[in-house]
């Protein structure tokens, strides 16, 4: 066993500021339940139990803990050494010689026997009473391992996840390290690979600057709080769930190499435990506009970061799990969780930026999976592109971009010109701050918006009615009595070393006012001289009103419904029959050399129009899912009335518009339904007319197909269910096997192979459709006898 030089004295620390709160499990040993109930936010249902070494953390690192306040730490040695209680200075020669100084061999131990691999061991049990189809874990390595060079296939500490009820050798592995890719892209798979420290590509070094803070050129992304050298990317592994023989009983074990009897190290940081209903299903989560949306931030130059912003639209990068990052996906709850991957070109990128969409003309960039990449001399003259991988649970990840899509055009993809010069690929126009309503006397400001890449300066000029001001050259600008009545714009132009510059010009200003009015008055429309509404074809006469000052001028403007109405600019206005049924107003503004304009409104009156009606609507077609039901209207007056068909369960709206059916939703099963018709016609006040409610909706019939058994009827092949198309689609389906009298467990088996004890017997297979809103249908059919 090696020596290790003593951190902290004890696990059990309850001083402010700690990074550890939990207590260390001796071999043999479990962690309190209650406590790993809390730092795995474990759903109900769900329930864990540790052997060897572990302890609850709180302090913030690689992006744990990825919910709540606190996370578990796992550790093939003891779990005290693997967070410090302060960051490592790094650089800092102050600490050299140091107990903080990160010495290799700090972390060197023997937990178990001599020559015995140690290991630690999360063990989750899932009970069936969750009905969960799936289970995720959040994760990353840890490890004081040389990680270059690799040796793929080498022993080395590992992370292993697996389920306790997979009796094949070797079980199934979940924590696979997605490799180069998440999705097969043209010419070049994805290679996912275990989480062994010799076959893992994508490592990061703790307080490295090759690691660094999105578009910062010094700050590392992770402070140096752990001795280990090598850290994850944060991942997430899916396991699936079967509860046919009971509980699911999932082992989460960091292990040592087989061949270092426990001398090296390895550590796992675990969170956020969570169910749901499958590993993989539904559409890919895809940005909102997935191409052209996201971008590459940063100077194409080496040793410049640069960083992917998934939602160029805001002046801040977010972070890759942000929830609004600009990913989403249909019927979005949680946020889209990002991953990366960087590549550079094989050859001396061409001027103008490298566009092919054959992955064999790129190459992997090793430990570059961070939102940040900051290119070496290595990618001199190079171009380089970000796969960017939106992943949700219960979906299948969506990658962009996608180079097997057809028609990928250059504009589309997240790549950068070469690294030896940059420009600003792109921008947006400043905006100019003010109170709404710029004043002579005020104070306005630029506020330009980021460049893509960021610049490092701005120069402004300022502009009246598109000529310059002369001497306007700062952020802000003091309105004087020359810019009374004027549009205000500027031009901000964005400058940065080794760039072009580039100029952008911001929207114009409101005009800039002047001296207000001291009083204003109260303009009216004079009433009828019967004391009655105005109808189609009255006079109405506008009154500017008293309080105005002395020697002001008056125009007016006549607004149906608050809109302006043409021609309609005098003081006298004879109703149409458009203003039937509408509020009519009358606005006035009062003018005066030397003050702005005023505008006041006039209290509105409303025109009355003709009469319409029509016959109670009628619903025809039968009342179930699926089906869709016709509306009539018969008997509107006048004729040519425009009606509007608005269907409705309850005060529910469901349908609105020109067309008189409703084909009847699944979500309606039970429920009623009701048809109101609306008739319209100019010069007319409307009318609606409400339908009988329809008797309750039953549910819908599937139409199935005839189900039959594909294969060989002989011992030792494999026969699989073929369900045909079944009508409408979107059928879920169940199968139930039998063999000879021998019912097969599971509903989800499509296939199962012939046994020994299957010959001389016939195989029958039940396949049971359901849908929601229709009635479930169950199929079967019978096969031969088998060989």
């Amino acid at each position: 066993m090696s020596v290790r030089r003593a951190f902290l004295s004890s696990l059990v620390v309850v001083v402010a500021g700690s990074v550890l709160t939990g207590v260390t499990a001796p071999a043999g040993a479990d962690v309190d339940p209650v406590v790993l109930q809390g730092a795995l936010d474990l759903p109900a249902g769900v329930t864990a139990t540790v052997t060897g070494s572990a302890a609850v953390a709180t302090q913030a690192f690689n992006d744990f803990p990825s919910r709540g306040s606190q996370y578990l730490l796992l550790s093939t040695g003891n779990v005290s050494q693997v967070l410090l209680a302060s960051p490592l200075a790094i650089d800092d020669p102050a600490t050299v010689g140091d107990e903080r100084d990160p010495d290799p061999d700090a972390l060197s131990t023997d937990r178990g026997a001599d020559g015995v691999p140690d290991m630690t061991r999360l063990s989750l049990s899932v009970d069936p009473s969750t009905n969960a189809g799936c289970l995720y874990i959040d994760f990353a390595m840890a490890t004081d391992e040389t990680v270059r060079p690799a040796v793929t296939g080498t022993v080395s500490d590992r992370i292993s996840v697996t389920r306790r009820a997979d009796t094949e050798e070797p079980a199934a592995e979940y924590a696979m390290n997605a490799g180069r890719g998440y999705f097969q892209q043209e010419g070049w798979p994805s290679q996912p690979r275990p989480y062994s420290v010799n076959d893992v590509d994508y490592w990061q070094e703790p307080g490295s600057r090759s690691d660094v803070l999105g578009g910062q050129l010094e700050t590392p992304r992770l402070e140096r709080w752990t001795r280990l050298n090598h850290v994850t990317t944060r991942d997430t592994v899916r396991v699936p769930l079967n509860f046919s023989n009971g509980a699911e009983i999932i082992d989460f074990d960091v292990a040592d190499a087989p061949n270092d009897a426990g001398e090296i190290d390895t550590a796992a940081f675990v969170d956020n435990v969570r169910l749901s209903a499958n590993c993989s299903n539904g559409t890919a989560a895809q940005p909102s506009q997935p191409y052209g949306d996201g971008s590459i931030e940063g100077e194409r130059r080496v040793g410049y970061p640069l960083s992917y912003d998934p939602f160029p639209a805001t002046a801040a990068i977010e972070r890759y799990d942000a929830a609004d990052n600009g990913w989403t996906y249909p019927g979005k709850v949680t946020p889209v969780d990002l991953r990366f991957r960087w590549y550079r070109t094989k050859q001396i990128c061409p001027t103008g930026g490298y566009y092919s969409g054959d992955m064999n003309n790129w190459t992997p960039i090793p430990d570059a999976d961070r939102q940040s990449y900051v290119p070496t001399n290595l990618d001199y003259k190079r171009c380089l592109i970000v796969m960017v991988s939106g992943v949700v649970d219960g979906r299948p990840t969506g990658t962009f971009p996608n180079t097997l899509e057809a028609g990928t055009a250059p504009e589309k993809w997240y790549v950068t010109l070469p690294i030896d010069n940059g420009v600003f690929q792109d921008g947006s126009t400043p905006t100019v701050n003010h109170d709404g309503s710029p004043k002579v006397g005020e104070t306005i400001t630029a506020s330009p918006v980021r460049t893509r890449p960021l610049q490092e300066s701005w120069t402004y000029q300022w502009y009246a009615n598109g000529s310059t001001i002369a001497g306007a050259t700062s952020s802000s600008l003091v309105l004087a009595a020359a810019q009374r009545s004027k549009v205000i714009t500027v031009r901000t132009t964005a400058h940065r070393s080794a760039f072009d510059t580039r100029t952008w010009t911001s929207a114009e200003t409101p005009a800039v006012l002047g001296d207000v009015m001291e009083s204003t008055g109260s303009p009216s429309i004079v009433p009828q001289e019967d004391g009655e509404a105005p109808s189609v074809g009255d006079e109405l006469t506008a009154e500017a009103g008293p309080g105005w000052p002395a020697n002001t001028a008056f125009t007016y403007q006549w607004k149906r419904a608050g809109t302006s109405i043409a021609g309609a600019d005098q003081p006298i206005y004879k109703t149409v029959t458009g203003d039937a049924g509408k509020l009519l107003t009358v606005t006035v503004t009062g003018s005066k050399p030397g003050f702005d304009p005023v505008f006041a409104t006039s209290p509105a009156v409303t025109v009355n129009g003709a009469f319409m009606d029509g016959a109670l609507p009628t619903i025809t077609g039968k009342v179930k899912v699926g089906e869709i039901l016709t509306g009539a209207a018969a008997g509107w007056l006048p004729s040519y009335s425009t009606l509007t068909y608005a269907w409705y369960t309850g005060d529910t709206l469901l349908k609105t518009g020109s067309s008189r059916t409703f084909t009847i939703t699944s979500a309606l099963v039970g429920r009623s339904i009701q048809l109101r018709v609306t008739g319209a016609k100019s010069g007319y006040a409307s009318r609606t007319r409400v339908s009988t409610p329809t008797s309750a909706v039953a549910r819908g019939t599937l139409v199935p197909a005839t189900p039959r058994i594909s294969g060989t009827l002989r011992v030792g092949q494999t026969l699989r269910a073929v369900t045909g198309l079944w009508r409408p689609s979107g059928v879920t389906y169940k199968y139930q096997w039998r063999v000879g009298t021998t019912m097969l467990s599971g509903t989800t088996r499509t296939s199962i192979k012939l046994g020994s004890s299957a010959r001389g017997k016939r195989v029958t297979l039940w396949i049971t459709g359901s849908k929601s809103g229709y009635t479930t249908v169950k199929k079967s059919v019978i096969s031969g006898t088998v060989r």
